[in-house]
C-alpha cells in the first residue's frame, strides 16, 4: 500500500507504528495482570494457612503492587481508547476496525454485563479479598484494641475503595472513546479547513 500524506490521514508507516505500540501495551498489560494475580493471591494462601503471628503491616503489602498496578493498567486502557479512537478518524481505511465495528452492534444482556463487570473489576475483587483476609487473622492476633490498631483497621477499606477508583474511572471504554471522537474529530475538520481540503474529506 502507498504510503499517505498527513492530509487528514496518517501515513502507513505511522499506522503500523501505532498498532505495534497498541499490541506490546495490551502484553504488557496481560504480563502486569498475571504477575499481580500470581502475587496476590500466593499470599492470600500463605497468610490464610498460617498459624504464624503476622505483623499487620505485612497485610498491607500486596497493596503496594495491586494500586499502582491498577493505575498502570487503568492508563493503558484509556491509552488504547485514544489510539483506537485516533486510528478510526485518522486511518479509517486501513483500520480494519473502523470497517466491522460500525456495522456490528454488540448488546449485552444480564450475564453478559455481569461477566463484564467481573473481568474489569478483578483486581478489585483482589483488594476486597484482601481486606477481608485482614479483618479475619488481625483481630485474632489483637487482645485488646488500642488507637494504632483502630489505625490499620480503616487502611484496608481505604485502600480498597482507591483500587475499585482506579478501575471505574476507565471502566466505561466507548465513553472515553466518545470523548476522544469528539476532539479528534473536531481537529481534524479544523484540519481540513485549514489546508482547504473539506471538500475531499467530507
Amino acid at each position: 500500500m502507498q504510503e499517505k500524506t498527513l492530509n487528514g490521514k496518517i501515513t502507513e508507516r505511522e499506522y503500523q507504528h501505532i498498532c505495534e505500540n497498541m499490541k506490546c501495551y495490551t502484553e504488557i498489560r496481560n504480563n502486569l495482570l498475571t504477575f499481580t494475580f500470581t502475587a496476590v493471591i500466593t499470599f492470600i494462601g500463605f497468610t490464610f494457612t498460617s498459624e504464624i503471628e503476622i505483623d499487620p503491616i505485612v497485610y498491607l503489602l500486596p497493596y503496594v503492587v495491586l494500586i499502582p498496578f491498577t493505575g498502570r493498567m487503568s492508563y493503558y486502557r484509556k491509552w488504547n481508547a485514544h489510539m483506537d479512537v485516533f486510528l478510526e478518524v485518522y486511518a479509517a481505511e486501513m483500520y480494519i476496525y473502523t470497517e466491522f465495528g460500525n456495522k456490528v452492534k454488540i448488546t449485552y444482556n444480564r450475564k453478559d454485563k455481569i461477566l463484564d463487570w467481573l473481568v474489569n473489576y478483578e483486581l478489585g475483587i483482589l483488594a476486597f479479598v484482601l481486606m477481608l483476609l485482614f479483618y479475619y487473622k488481625y483481630p485474632k492476633q489483637v487482645p485488646c484494641f488500642t488507637y494504632i490498631d483502630w489505625i490499620w483497621v480503616v487502611i484496608p477499606p481505604i485502600c480498597t475503595l482507591f483500587v475499585f477508583a482506579l478501575i471505574k474511572s476507565v471502566y466505561d471504554y466507548d465513553e472515553i472513546k466518545r470523548t476522544y471522537m469528539k476532539e479528534y474529530t473536531s481537529i481534524k475538520n479544523n484540519l481540513m479547513r485549514d489546508t482547504g481540503n473539506m471538500a475531499d474529506y467530507e
